[in-house]
C-alpha cells in the first residue's frame, strides 16, 4: 500500500484538508489538484460524456438518496486497487472483481435507501454502456452471478472470523417474475452485524427485484415500485448536468432512529427525543484534474445528535459505578445537559464575540476536544468576563477531563450570576455525582427539578423509592 501512496504522491500538485465554520454551518472539506498529463489528472476531469445526466426528473424519496454523473467507473476502481487493494481484500472487498463489474456502467445513477423496522429498502437507476449486453441476460450471465459470488466472499470472510456458526452465502435468489413480459429477478440479503463490528442486532436485512431494460439497470424493494421506476425511466431525458459530479443527501432523524435500533439498549432508560434534524449532505466533484470532497451539516444538528449520544456514552461508561445511595449510577444518571432554549436560538454571532467562541467552544467539546474547548471558552471570558454560558461549558468541559475541582468553581460562578438556572444546578449537582459526593449533590439536584429541570426530576423519581 505504501508503494501505491508514493505513487499517487508522484502524481499530486496539491493537496488540501480542512474544515469551515460559519454562523449556522459546519464544512468539512479535501482538495485534491493532480499533476498535469497524468493518469489522476484524467481522471479528475470531465468530458463531454460527464458533462450531461438524464437522471434529473427522478428524485427518490429516501432516507439517503444519491446522484452521479458519467464517469470512468472502470478506471477511478483500477487506481484505488493499485493503492489499496491488499487492504480491502482483507476487509472482504475484491476490488479486481469490481473493476471487472465496473466496466458494464458509464457511472451515471441515481436512487436510495431507508432504513425500515424490516431493514434495509433500497431502489436504483443505473446507466448501462452501450457496448454492453443490457437486457436479462446480462443479469444472469453477468450482474447475478457477480453478486451471488461477492456474497460468498463475505460469507467466507465472516466463517474466517466466527468458525463456530458458519454461515453458506450473504445473498440468496428469490423467485422470479415478469414485468409487461420483462423478466425480473430477485436477490434477498442477511448480513451478519458481526462482519462490520455492528453490535445490537443479529444481522441487517434486505431484498431486491432488478430488472434490465433499454440500457437501463432498474432495482426496488418489490414489483409494484419496480413497475413505477420503468414508466420513471421512460421519462428521462439527458440535460446539462447541474452541480457537482455527485451529491448524496443523509436524513439525520432517520440516522439516529437506525442507530438507536441496532445499538443495545442500555439499563438506564436514555431520553432520544430529538428536535427536527436536517441534512448531512456530501458532494463530490471533478473538473480540470482537481477533485472535491465536501461534507457540510447544520452545527445544531451536530449538538443535538452529540447530547443523544453522549448520554449513551454516560450511561454505558457508569453503568458499575455506585452512587452514595447504592444503586448504579446508569440507573439514573444526571446526563450532561444542552444549552437552555434561550441559549440555543441566539442572534447569529459575529466572529471574535463572546458568543461565536462559546459556540465554536461547544462545537470542539461536541467532538471530544475539551482541551481545546477549554481554550474557546477561555477566549469567550476574556471577551465577556461574566458571561455565564462561558463559564457553564467552561466548568463542564474540565470536569471531561475529570478535573472536579475547576469545575465546580466555574459552575458556581456560572450559578451566581444567574442563580435559578435550572440546568446549571443540574450539572453542578452532575458533577458532584462524579466525584462521590452525594450529600453535595442532591440539594442541586432538587433545586434543579424544583426550577423544571425534567432530567433532574427523572432522577429524583428512581432515587425516592430506594431511600424510603
Amino acid at each position: 500500500m505504501f508503494k501505491g501512496l508514493i505513487q499517487i504522491g508522484k502524481q499530486v500538485q496539491t493537496l488540501s484538508i480542512g474544515a469551515d465554520i460559519t454562523d449556522s454551518e459546519f464544512t468539512l472539506f479535501s482538495h485534491v489538484l493532480a499533476v498535469p498529463k497524468t493518469e489522476l489528472s484524467r481522471l479528475f476531469s470531465r468530458n463531454t460524456k460527464t458533462s450531461f445526466s438524464r437522471m434529473g426528473n427522478y428524485t427518490p424519496r429516501h432516507h439517503i438518496h444519491f446522484r452521479s454523473g458519467s464517469y470512468d467507473m472502470t478506471g477511478m476502481i483500477r487506481f484505488l486497487n493499485a493503492v489499496f487493494g491488499e487492504f480491502y481484500k482483507k476487509i472482504g472487498l475484491d476490488l479486481a472483481a469490481m473493476e471487472t463489474m465496473a466496466a458494464h456502467f458509464t457511472g451515471e445513477t441515481a436512487g436510495g435507501l431507508s432504513f425500515t423496522d424490516a431493514g434495509l429498502e433500497v431502489e436504483m437507476i443505473a446507466v448501462l454502456n452501450d457496448t454492453q449486453t443490457s437486457g436479462p441476460d446480462f443479469l444472469t450471465s453477468v450482474y447475478l452471478p457477480w453478486i451471488m459470488d461477492y456474497g460468498q466472499k463475505m460469507a467466507d470472510l465472516f466463517n474466517q472470523q466466527h468458525p463456530d456458526k458458519p454461515i453458506q452465502n450473504i445473498f440468496s435468489k428469490m423467485p422470479g417474475t415478469t414485468i409487461d413480459g420483462h423478466p425480473v429477478f430477485g436477490i434477498t440479503g442477511e448480513i451478519p452485524s458481526a462482519l462490520f463490528q455492528t453490535p445490537g442486532t443479529e444481522s441487517i436485512k434486505f431484498s431486491f427485484r432488478t430488472i434490465a431494460i433499454d440500457h437501463l439497470l432498474l432495482t426496488a424493494a418489490d414489483d409494484d415500485r419496480l413497475k413505477q421506476l420503468i414508466s420513471i425511466a421512460k421519462t428521462l431525458e439527458e440535460k446539462p448536468l447541474d452541480g457537482p459530479l455527485m451529491r448524496m443527501d443523509m436524513d439525520l432523524n432517520a440516522y439516529v432512529d437506525a442507530v438507536r435500533k441496532m445499538t443495545p439498549a442500555p439499563q438506564t432508560k436514555v431520553n432520544f427525543d430529538l428536535p427536527e434534524l436536517g441534512n448531512l449532505v456530501y458532494t463530490l466533484d471533478m473538473a480540470g484534474g482537481k477533485l472535491s470532497n465536501t461534507y457540510g451539516v447544520r452545527i445544531k444538528d451536530i449538538l443535538a445528535m452529540a447530547s443523544v449520544f453522549q448520554k449513551i456514552a454516560a450511561a454505558s461508561a457508569q453503568d458499575s459505578r455506585p452512587d452514595a445511595h447504592g444503586q448504579a449510577l446508569s440507573d439514573a444518571l444526571p446526563i450532561m445537559p444542552p444549552p437552555s432554549p434561550v441559549a440555543q436560538t441566539p442572534k447569529p454571532p459575529k466572529e471574535d464575540t463572546a458568543a461565536f467562541w462559546v459556540d465554536k467552544g461547544m462545537l470542539y467539546a461536541t467532538y471530544g476536544n475539551d482541551k481545546e474547548a477549554i481554550r474557546f471558552f477561555e477566549k469567550a471570558l476574556a471577551i465577556e468576563p461574566d458571561n455565564s454560558r462561558a463559564l457553564f461549558n467552561l466548568g463542564l468541559s474540565h470536569s471531561s477531563l475529570g478535573d472536579y475541582d475547576q469545575a465546580v468553581n466555574f459552575i458556581n460562578k456560572a450559578l451566581s450570576l444567574e442563580p435559578d438556572n435550572g440546568d446549571f444546578h443540574y450539572g453542578l449537582g452532575w458533577i458532584y455525582l462524579l466525584k462521590g459526593d452525594a450529600a453535595s449533590a442532591m440539594p442541586h439536584i432538587g433545586t434543579a427539578a424544583d426550577l423544571g429541570n425534567p432530567d433532574a426530576r427523572k432522577y429524583l423519581m428512581k432515587t425516592s423509592p430506594r431511600e424510603q
